[in-house]
């Protein structure tokens, strides 16, 4: 072993679970608070860049083992260590309750907290973030409350959180973002959200501190459009405005929008691929199916309605130019008249700045919504224009999770997005005619409502919502009525955080 490896040894043992859990509360507080404004937004990533120094100077040879207990998704460990039923069993076993009471007095209440109380309040543990993983992988064999007396409540909150794979304290792309501005020249989140879609979060960080060359190459073609490699869409938050800004141009959707990518493999056999704007697999089609005579590899935006592209919506890539997303708008649609497409394309239309939005807001048919297209390059990752609302008071939610209450009802809960990334905004009890239209789309993935919290943000579900008063310092919706749920809706029409903040201001 040499004197690097050594090192970097002696560093991992020596992490403490109470220093991470203390910066994992920090980040937590900061990112919420960045999020009342752009002045907020800048004093949180100062104060959030602060938090992080000492972390990679003390631990620059460990990262991967802070990701391990920050980010259950990006882990070399398990994503999730036990479940909320075994948790619940064991403390019961061990205080001699009924399970039914234990129900009764934590529903609606969530649990890591509720375990955390158990933890003292103050003491400083001795757990280093290594002997709590190892506790982690073993926690079906131990004593639950014995585990949280080993624990203050900061480093419970972390140690329990992690157990049941909830949700970090800050998106990865935060946290790489704050570690790219110690010494160093800062990144944004749409080039580092980019990174991730190829590379690791800790190969993402070799790369922003200099220490891998190799990785050089690779951030090259991130900055490309290459057909067959995913890429993250570009988002649109929601214009609330009465008039039209300047440089923008009408786009109605009348269907589900995907990023189609025709590639050539094995030579001669042409395939399309349809992927989500975050970058998933939804879809796959065969050559006859292609919008395209193929003879090239494609990269379009396309209007998709379950089983036949109907539109070209966009033109990101075409052959070996990889960089053709950086062309204008207009330039890249009329560049569909050259093409062989079997499907119409969107002709560019046109807004007159300062025209009165309502106007377009009426020519709309049922099922249509509108959304104003900036004139420049396809920004990858980045905005690339706004949603039109039909009031400003509604907003589109994503069904994050369900649970089914003791009255057989569903209990909802919503959020919105912060660029690419959920947050909670409100939970809500669903009507009767919204649980059965919700059981009977979510029985179409294959799963089921039950007492047990479901997550459902993979499922894409989006429900139409009225908002009346906003809680401006928790961010969440104070006073809602779930209007209805939306099936043409995906995963790009989520309303974003910065609607909420319009609205609450």
């Amino acid at each position: 072993m040499n004197q690097v490896q050594r090192t970097a040894r002696l560093e991992s043992d020596n992490m403490k679970l109470h220093e991470i859990a203390e910066y994992a509360d920090t980040m937590r507080f900061w990112y919420y608070e960045g999020m009342r404004g752009r002045k907020q937004s800048n004093q949180a990533l100062w104060e959030m860049t602060k938090a992080t120094a000492p972390l990679l100077e003390n631990y620059r040879n460990d990262m991967d083992t802070i990701v391990d207990i920050l980010y259950p998704e990006y882990s070399r460990h398990p994503e999730r260590f036990t479940t909320l039923t075994h948790i619940r069993d064991n403390v019961c076993n061990e205080l001699g309750i009924s399970p039914l009471i234990w129900d009764e007095a934590l529903a609606g209440k969530p649990i890591v907290p509720t375990l955390a109380e158990e933890s003292h309040p103050t003491n400083e543990g001795e757990l280093t973030v290594k002997q709590a993983l190892a506790i982690m992988h073993d926690i079906e064999s131990r004593n639950i409350l014995k585990v949280c007396a080993k624990m203050n409540e900061c480093e419970a909150r972390l140690f329990w959180s992690r157990v049941l794979g909830e949700k970090p304290c800050v998106p990865i792309h935060r946290f790489l973002q704050s570690l790219s501005h110690v010494g160093g020249e800062g990144r944004s989140v749409r080039y580092i959200r980019r990174l991730l879609t190829a590379m690791s979060p800790v190969e993402v960080l070799a790369l922003l501190k200099g220490t891998d060359p190799r990785l050089e190459a690779m951030e090259q073609d991130m900055l490309k459009t290459q057909p067959g490699v995913p890429f993250i869409g570009p988002y649109y938050p929601a214009w609330t405005k009465a008039t039209v800004p300047s440089g923008v141009y009408l786009d109605i959707i009348r269907g589900q929008r995907r990023f189609l990518h025709i590639t050539e493999f094995p030579a001669g056999e042409w395939r399309g691929v349809l992927y989500s704007r975050d970058g998933k697999v939804v879809g796959k089609l065969r050559q006859e199916a292609l919008p395209v005579e193929p003879g090239q590899e494609y990269v379009f935006e396309v209007e998709y309605d379950g089983t036949n592209v109907t539109c070209v919506t966009d033109i990101v890539c075409v052959g070996e130019d990889w960089d053709f997303h950086n062309r204008p708008y207009t330039e890249r649609l009329q560049h569909a008249d050259l093409l062989p497409l079997k499907v119409k394309a969107t002709k560019p239309l046109i807004l007159e700045e300062g025209s009165d939005m309502s106007y377009t807001l009426n020519q709309l048919q049922d099922g249509e919504r509108a959304r104003l297209i900036d004139s420049g390059s396809f920004n990858i990752g980045g905005e690339g224009g706004w949603m039109l609302m039909q009031s400003a008071l509604h907003l589109h939610l994503l069904l994050s999770s369900v649970r089914r209450n003791r009255d057989f009802s569903i209990e909802a809960c919503f959020s919105v997005m912060d660029g690419f990334e959920p947050i909670e905004v409100c939970r809500v009890t669903l009507t009767d005619g919204q649980s059965y239209q919700l059981r009977d789309r979510l029985a179409r993935e294959g799963v089921m409502v039950s007492g047990s919290r479901l997550d459902t943000e993979q499922y894409a579900v989006l429900f139409t919502a009225e908002v009346r008063k906003v809680d401006f310092s928790q961010m969440t919706l104070a006073d809602v009525e779930i209007l209805h749920m939306d099936d043409t809706l995906g995963m790009s029409d989520v309303s974003q955080l910065t609607d909420v903040v319009e609205l609450a201001g």
